[in-house]
């Protein structure tokens, strides 16, 4: 068969998979002018990025250093989610093209990307045209992808996990060379597209390789009896503790001069689980052995010179990033969240398997209800893989156990769940105190960057999309058909979230107005730093999409990682460490109450700060006291409770 004749075989479920994401973004397709998808706030920074890679591209500038934001200063972007992949397609490919419009066309090709990518993963695995669409639609239309389409953009690129798997896959099984080219440009372009992605595709490569390396087997050991009762006393002892914390609400002690606090039971609980793992390593212990080979499959010491191939295209293609890494890690300015056993992200919530999708267009609302009631994060505590596949899943492993694809997938799954399930156990909102896996990735380098666990869900959903094409390939009743196209009909209505809530892109005239004016900083009132851990004073983001008009750079701004060198200069300049302090809500800096006007404005034009804008609608009373009355403003525009001032 041709390669006409076989692209007209595929067409009928390209053609689904290309129209799917008009679904997924309905009513995005009738505002693709004036609207983005999501609400308002990270979405208007991916659209920023779109913008400020159109103006870097045009001024010759690096993209990965702007003067636009956190004025004067600048930003170094390489820590931030800056999609450079899919921001220089909306500036370069779709460049005549207004830029909203480009972000929407950008989307919506990244969302059809994600199904033909694992549409061909699938038919590669299985060879059968409708499972592998019903796959590509249980991950493209996932509720992971639905819920992070709200605002975090990046994550919407995970088309290049399905590709590396694929050209990886086929590197060990054929000791292909143009795959293994093929999957270190896959990691090349997920380098380019999101972080996470990138620290996933060598999560899989680990997972996929180690299983054709090692098998695990259990074995039952005999443990002494003696040993055994002294656990289970521990054990009954640590329950009654438990419990009287429980019922008492929890209670503080004072024995041989040492004080005992007890007010929650989670250090019970993690104690309790400890002995219980002590228990079961008395009667049932794992065992590593060298993985079988078996027919079709190569030993993976043959592909060596393939996987060396691949990680030489890997390095060199994702270079440019590791040396502004290493660049910004020898500066001091290398950013990475704080580590802790206790307070750090958490991960999806275990129950959120039984509770629905809480992006459906009929019941979202009740299941997004639920969540706030047990406090799980609805965008990044969530675990709902739908009914249909998780109907195929557990067929796949019971039916399908023994396939050596069903185990791949199977490890693919457990292991990436584990992670998605973050440092502890949650289950209803209720932490359980079992100590999970992601306690110790969180404190290793470069792995604590990708620091929200339950974003491995997208690595699940690729399993569980694999899983569901397997066991619908392996069906033998007389109308398969007709139950796939059931299956394909119910994923539809379980997934596709209608209707998409969007975000209306609206300026005020008073910023074209503010384009026409000489260069010179811009100061929005109320001010603010914002990155992926909080805000120092308060910014709206908004003020990106301002940007967009007017093309003056802005004191403060939003990056995911905002080097903290940027605050306290912020907070050592005169005047502006006052209006930051009073847009928090804070009091005068006590260095600029006795300023007069005249020497308050000349400090923020020696800042080179030349324009103010002020929101009344966001800006508290004192903020526009202090502007009105010890600044030396000129009044340029106005226009409803938005003010534009030169300084004088």
């Amino acid at each position: 068969m041709n390669r006409l004749q076989t692209l007209i075989r595929h067409l009928p479920a390209l053609c689904f998979l290309a129209a799917l994401p008009i679904a997924l973004t309905w009513p995005l397709i009738g505002h693709l002018a004036t609207d983005i998808p999501g609400h308002p706030g990270d979405n208007l920074a991916f659209l920023w990025n779109d913008w400020w890679m159109r103006d870097a591209l045009a001024s010759g500038a690096s993209f990965f250093q702007t003067d636009r934001i956190f004025a004067p200063f600048g930003a170094n972007l390489i820590l931030h989610t800056h999609t450079a992949l899919s921001s220089w397609f909306a500036a370069a490919v779709f460049a005549r093209w207004p830029i909203v419009v480009a972000h929407n066309l950008v989307v919506l090709l990244t969302l059809a990307l994600n199904g033909v990518a694992v549409y061909l993963l699938a038919w590669d695995r299985c060879r059968e045209r409708l499972p592998a669409t019903i796959a590509a639609t249980i991950f493209a239309a996932s509720p992971f992808l639905s819920a992070h389409l709200l605002g975090h953009v990046n994550l919407l690129s995970a088309w290049g996990l399905p590709l590396f798997t694929l050209f990886l896959l086929r590197v060990l099984e054929r000791r292909s060379w143009s795959a293994s080219v093929g999957a270190g440009v896959m990691v090349v372009l997920t380098g380019f597209s999101d972080y996470y992605y990138l620290v996933y595709c060598g999560a899989l490569f680990v997972v996929i390789v180690g299983s054709r390396l090692v098998s695990i087997e259990w074995r039952r050991v005999r443990t002494a009896t003696s040993l055994r009762r002294l656990l289970l006393g521990l054990l009954a002892i640590d329950g009654a503790l438990i419990a009287a914390v429980v019922v008492s609400g929890g209670f503080t002690a004072e024995w041989l001069g040492v004080r005992i606090s007890a007010t929650r039971a989670t250090n019970l609980l993690a104690a309790g689980w400890i002995l219980l793992a002590v228990l079961a390593w008395g009667y049932v212990r794992p065992s590593l052995r060298r993985a079988t080979q078996t027919p079709g499959r190569r030993p993976v010491r043959g592909v060596l010179p393939q996987l060396a191939v691949m990680a030489g295209v890997a390095a060199v293609g994702i270079s440019p990033l590791l040396t502004r890494l290493w660049t910004l890690a020898r500066s001091g300015e290398y950013v990475t969240p704080a580590s802790s056993w206790r307070s750090g992200p958490g991960g999806v919530d275990l129950a959120t398997l039984v509770m629905g999708n809480p992006w459906h267009g009929r019941f979202g609302s009740a299941v997004r209800v639920l969540y706030e009631r047990m406090d799980i994060n609805t965008v990044e505590g969530g675990a709902w893989l739908g009914v249909v596949p998780m109907l195929l899943i557990a067929f796949a492993l019971v039916k399908h156990r023994g396939e050596g694809e069903a185990r791949l997938w199977r490890w693919v799954g457990a292991v990436f769940f584990v992670w998605a399930l973050g440092p502890w156990l949650r289950i209803a909102g209720i932490d359980t105190g079992l100590l999970l896996p992601q306690n110790l990735l969180a404190h290793m380098p470069l792995l604590s960057n990708a620091r929200m666990p339950g974003r491995a869900m997208v690595v699940v959903f690729l399993s569980v999309a694999m899983l569901s094409a397997l066991a619908l390939s392996r069906l033998s009743t007389p109308r398969r058909q007709v139950w796939m196209s059931g299956a394909l009909c119910a994923v539809l209505i379980d997934f596709v979230p209608l209707p998409f809530p969007l975000t209306r892109i609206e300026t005020p005239a008073l910023y074209t107005t503010l384009k026409a004016l000489p260069p010179g900083m811009v100061c929005e009132l109320p001010v603010g730093v914002r990155d992926g851990f909080g805000v120092t004073g308060d910014f709206d983001d908004h003020v990106l999409t301002y940007q967009m008009t007017h093309g003056h750079p802005i004191v403060g701004g939003f990056a995911a990682r905002a080097s903290p060198s940027i605050v306290t200069s912020y907070q050592e300049m005169p005047v502006l460490r006052s209006l930051l302090l009073l847009s928090a809500g804070q009091a005068i800096d006590p260095r600029d109450s006795a300023r007069s006007a005249t020497d308050a404005s000349a400090a923020l034009r020696n800042a080179g700060i030349l324009y103010v804008v002020m929101d009344r609608t966001r800006a508290s009373a004192s903020l526009v006291d202090y502007v009105e009355k010890q600044l030396s403003l000129s009044s340029l525009a106005r226009e409803g409770e938005r003010e534009l001032y030169v300084v004088r």
